[in-house]
């Protein structure tokens, strides 16, 4: 499965109406979910998942009395993260308004999505004949703090790029606010970006900071790289346990499309055409962060050690 670029934004019960109808009708056939349930629309908070191009892909709302609904993702984007971005959204939103008792009834199919997220299912509101599960989740007014170097005080918002300068500024960010590892998908090291002054002294800044700290780089064509004299092979040449380079061996991620680079503190920076530098990147988006390194790691088990860098015991 390639993995396909998306953001989350907060929607407009009126403005963006349509988009969130077309939604709804696509993912709920059968009559399960009239748009009479959705007669208060004007009361809640909404979000919206859009892809790239901006079609919008996902849904969902929160109504005052702390009700989730209508959460829905159109068929292409399901198991990409999307649903979990905009859960958060909403939990989100709901510390805002201060709501502390959440609810939910979920189809039997999707219950365990929400108990992922930490709701529980009140059985004391389950019906016999009931096709879903009534579920609760008692909120904290501010999320807990977990013991995985997320940056405290960041929530999951999104930030486009549309320039090299942009890119640069954002990937410095990313370098700098890691704490033990990075993992970087490019084609070529892309000297433009990657050996820039700044962000070389934001790698060599990671690398010596910590023995522990390592960066992870899968290049797509490392043979491009020789002969460049490019600042990164160098740091890697002086500080060769830090850096560890694979090349794809699979024709799927040879051809692998996109770029990205994220931190183990939940930050990201993804470009959907690595030609080009246009994209999206945040400080903290735990939803997105945690599937880009997820295909990272299935593409970084199917590559072997770059051959182009086996002089330099990398």
């Amino acid at each position: 499965m390639k993995i396909q670029n998306y953001h989350i934004e907060y929607a407009d019960p009126v403005r963006h109406l349509a988009e969130i109808h077309l939604i709804r009708a696509a993912v709920f056939t059968g009559g399960g979910n009239p748009e009479a349930n959705y007669a208060n629309d004007a009361d809640c908070r909404h979000v919206l998942a859009r892809a790239e191009q901006g079609e919008a892909i996902g849904t969902g709302r929160l109504a005052p009395d702390g009700s989730i609904h209508g959460l829905a993702i159109i068929e292409p984007w399901r198991n990409q993260g999307v649903g979990s971005a905009m859960l958060n959204s909403l939990l989100n939103q709901a510390r805002t308004l201060g709501l502390t008792d959440l609810k939910v009834n979920a189809p039997v199919t999707s219950a365990g999505f929400f108990q992922k997220a930490g709701f529980m299912a009140d059985y004391d509101r389950l019906t016999g004949d009931s096709l879903s599960l009534p579920l609760t989740l008692k909120l904290l007014t501010k999320p807990p703090r977990h013991n995985t170097g997320t940056i405290p005080g960041k929530t999951a918002e999104t930030n486009a790029i549309e320039t090299l300068a942009q890119t640069a500024e954002a990937c410095l960010q990313i370098i700098r606010q890691a704490r033990r590892k990075l993992v970087l998908l490019t084609p070529d090291l892309e000297a433009g970006l990657y050996g820039q002054k700044a962000i070389l002294e934001a790698f060599k800044a990671f690398a010596t900071g910590n023995r522990d700290n390592l960066a992870q780089i899968i290049l797509l064509n490392p043979v491009a790289v020789n002969g460049q004299g490019h600042g990164l092979v160098e740091l890697a040449q002086k500080l060769p346990s830090k850096f560890i380079f694979r090349q794809p061996v699979e024709v799927e991620d040879m051809q692998y499309p996109s770029a990205f680079i994220a931190n183990d503190r939940d930050g990201y920076l993804f470009r959907l055409d690595n030609n080009r530098y246009q994209g999206r990147w945040s400080q903290c988006a735990p939803a997105r962060n945690r599937q880009l390194s997820e295909e990272f790691d299935r593409i970084w088990q199917r590559s072997l050690p770059s051959g182009e860098f086996r002089v330099l015991s990398l």
